[in-house]
């Protein structure tokens, strides 16, 4: 495990080290339970605690490999969508041609 870089970008250094926990068979799957635990500590936590957070973002990450999605490739599709979104957004609101400003 210790291969694996802390130079790589946090989500895909997350899903090489699942990957090999999956195939060293140290494993466990995160259930709904788990996430739905997870989530709730993460919404109580003090703000400054971001470890439930980041439990919580690992366990996502482990249930997307457990299901053949790659969270890097994910997490890039839904940033392409909210840009889109965005940018829709701000070209609706522009004033058009003679109108008020």
């Amino acid at each position: 495990m210790r291969q694996v870089s802390g130079a790589l970008p946090a989500l895909m250094r997350a899903q090489k080290l699942i990957s090999r926990a999956a195939a060293s068979g140290c494993f466990e799957d995160p259930n709904d339970g788990m996430l739905r635990n997870c989530l709730e500590d993460a919404l109580l936590a003090d703000e400054t605690d971001v470890q439930g957070w980041s439990r919580l973002l690992f366990l996502v990450c482990e249930r997307m490999e457990r299901l053949g999605i790659s969270a890097e490739e994910a997490l890039s599709r839904e940033s392409d969508r909210m840009i889109e979104c965005f940018l829709e957004m701000q070209h609706s609101e522009k004033p058009t041609e003679g109108g008020s400003l």
